[in-house]
């Protein structure tokens, strides 16, 4: 059952990250001096935490389409929504920052690496500095491919157990070292606060997980603090403080949703804005900062952000409505067809 909830709750992540893009980590590199970007900023420099709730939101919806899947079907749904707006994106991407010479060491080699997804394993650079997070996602969608393909996915207690006790120990001793290999010690405590709000919704031992998901914000709480200057300018106490208590807020109203205490009323809107984030959220950094310097002279910044800010959303439709409806889906359906009829994929969890 898909929560229209989380659709309106991903567009909010996506959005508050393009405006962090645009207002506040822009004004870092071009001062700007506007009483009204200036007075945003304040706000919108808080909008990186909408990568935190994207892992929060990834580790609900993915344990949710893995559960009575089998390991291959997984992993083609997985591809097949990750990888051919990816691939669009990613080109769109490196043909705009070769002709605006935003990437000057920009080749072919990186461009092709950038299309495996699996560049920042194999040390290159990604061709868009958003792309960091998928790193963080493949490799959590490895780790559940993983526990399908051992038949232990249904075991959530027992490899949530542990892999809550391996971030505890990574967090207060940098223990197991190699813990990072296969998954991100920082950002863990979101993917599993994202999975202990999955088995509540259930009705699973609501005890249990709710005492997990406390201590993954304890986890959390302690990470945004200590992460929060490398993305807020000139970090006070005061702003890293500001961020723990946001992220108690997203959880909150994850919980809220969780537990069916927040509803909306159906709208296939909420589903459309849902279906916009992911191709938003590849496009709108480095293509939307060269319109921003390319026609920012001529309009002024405020107008220039606003118009720039809704031709990405406009493009991101595009790519949603037109590429990835005729292209991934259809893809998604042909592969797992095939994938049925030649007899893979027979564990399952």
């Amino acid at each position: 059952m898909r929560l229209k909830e989380l659709d309106l709750l991903r567009f909010i992540a996506a959005l508050s990250v393009v405006l962090f893009h645009y207002i506040a980590y822009f004004s870092v590199d071009i001062p700007r001096h506007i009483p009204v970007l200036d007075g945003l900023e304040v706000i919108t420099q808080y909008g990186f935490l909408g990568v935190p709730l994207f892992f929060m939101i990834s580790g609900f919806v993915i344990l949710a389409s893995a559960m009575h899947r089998s390991n291959l079907d997984f992993a083609i749904a997985r591809f097949a929504r990750l990888y051919p707006v990816y691939w669009l994106c990613v080109t769109i991407t490196g043909v705009v920052a070769y002709y605006s010479h935003a990437k000057p060491d920009l080749n072919l080699i990186t461009y092709l690496v950038n299309m495996t997804m699996l560049q920042s394993f194999v040390g290159f650079r990604d061709l868009d500095g958003v792309y960091w997070t998928l790193a963080k996602e493949l490799q959590f969608y490895f780790c559940i491919f993983l526990l399908l393909s051992l038949n232990l996915l249904s075991k959530v207690k027992t490899w949530l157990a542990i892999w809550l006790i391996m971030t505890i120990t990574f967090t207060l001793f940098k223990q197991p070292f190699f813990m990072g290999w296969f998954i991100t010690p920082e950002y863990s405590s979101f993917f599993i606060a994202g999975v202990c709000l999955y088995m509540i919704q259930r009705g699973e031992n609501t005890f249990y997980y709710s005492t997990c998901m406390i201590i993954s914000y304890l986890l959390s709480a302690y990470w945004i603090y200590r992460m929060s200057p490398e993305f807020l300018s000139h970090a006070t106490q005061a702003e890293q403080i500001t961020c723990v208590v946001i992220t108690a807020l997203l959880y909150v109203i994850f919980w809220l949703v969780a537990t069916g205490k927040w509803k909306i009323t159906q709208s296939t809107r909420l589903m459309t804005l849902g279906a916009l984030t992911y191709p938003l959220y590849l496009i709108h950094n480095l293509v939307g900062k060269v319109m921003l310097d390319y026609i920012s002279p001529y309009i002024g910044e405020v107008f220039a952000i606003i118009l720039v800010t809704i031709l990405m959303l406009y493009l991101s439709y595009c790519i949603y409505f037109y590429y990835e409806r005729n292209i991934a889906t259809p893809l998604k359906a042909y592969l797992i067809k095939i994938n049925k009829f030649k007899g893979f994929g027979a564990n399952t969890a």
